[in-house]
């Protein structure tokens, strides 16, 4: 791979623009709509429709296929994601399913959705990734409530249990919404859509503060973050009974006896870390602190940057 070939991120020509986003997605075997290239598309400066339409159209690298695009060479996909969206379907009637249980939590402040499930195209073997933000100062009593509660109901991701189930391992507090600092440099192209695909659940207005801390994605995509951006998961309404329990364990941990238990929580998460951290490799992407709790073992972005670079030069 040469370096010098290499795109500047958010590329400057349109053309280029519409390869980048189309490579992306392609890294996971999905075409995308119209609508969808256009949302995604990872640029800078706002295009019309027009003028999308008449790039894609000098684009010899792509190739439109029963109302998506997608690479030449990857048609094969339009099937996959087809595939895709029937266990995406499934998975998403599990959030609808478990979701309210959520409610009973306390100091939970906003869930979404992320990684493959946000972005459309989970397989049979895939996990429902949860990104969850809770009150300043109770971030270990969101997460270890929720860890048990997800358990006790059967659907938590642990050990070779995947599939379907609820990966809990990326909480940050109200007060750290800033992720800027996450970034591998400027060519983060997975963490860019990270981002950029999270799909709220609940606590939109948070979600909103959540975008507007977050300006540097505003340099990678130029439509606005908050377009699409909808809580589409709608709750049942067993939430508002799970609500008023949650009120409860908010109003007697909501002072000191909260915080002896966050405290002490804390120490023990704390603890199992350092333990943990020896035996850690160094892809490893793990963070225990009072803003953040970010359990990725193996952080995979630098694999996906190489691929999806590589891609780009081929295409």
């Amino acid at each position: 791979m040469n370096l010098q070939d290499l795109p500047v991120l958010p590329p400057q020509s349109l053309p280029e623009c519409i390869r980048s986003t189309l490579c992306f997605f392609d890294l996971f075997d999905y075409p995308l709509t119209f609508d969808e290239l256009r949302y995604y598309l990872l640029c800078t400066k706002h295009y019309s429709d027009e003028e999308i339409f008449e790039a894609l159209k000098k684009c010899s690298s792509v190739v439109f296929r029963d109302g998506f695009y997608c690479l030449v060479g990857s048609e094969g996909h339009v099937n996959s994601r087809k595939v895709r969206a029937v266990i995406a379907g499934e998975y998403n009637k599990k959030l609808r399913r478990f979701l309210p249980f959520i409610r009973l939590v306390p100091f939970v402040k906003m869930v979404a959705v992320c990684n493959t499930l946000a972005i459309g195209c989970p397989t049979a073997k895939s996990d429902i990734d949860l990104f969850i933000i809770s009150k300043k100062d109770r971030i270990f009593i969101v997460r270890t409530l929720t860890a048990i509660l997800f358990h006790i109901l059967g659907v938590r991701r642990h050990g070779e249990k995947v599939a379907g189930r609820f990966c809990l391992s990326f909480f940050i507090s109200e007060e750290k919404m800033n992720l800027q600092d996450l970034l591998k440099g400027k060519d983060d192209i997975y963490f860019m859509y990270w981002f950029r695909t999270l799909r709220p659940l609940y606590g939109l207005e948070v979600f909103q503060k959540l975008l507007q801390s977050n300006e540097w994605a505003k340099t990678y995509f130029a439509q606005s973050l908050e377009d699409n951006r909808k809580q589409d998961i709608r709750f049942s309404q067993r939430a508002g009974v799970f609500r008023f329990f949650a009120f409860l364990w908010e109003f007697l941990l909501g002072g000191f006896l909260g915080k002896m238990l966050e405290n002490a929580l804390s120490r023990s998460h704390m603890k199992r870390h350092v333990k943990r951290s020896a035996s850690l490799q160094g892809e490893s992407s793990v963070v225990v602190s009072s803003g953040m709790l970010k359990y990725h073992n193996v952080d995979r972005r630098e694999e996906y940057r190489l691929r999806f670079f590589d891609k780009f030069l081929k295409s």
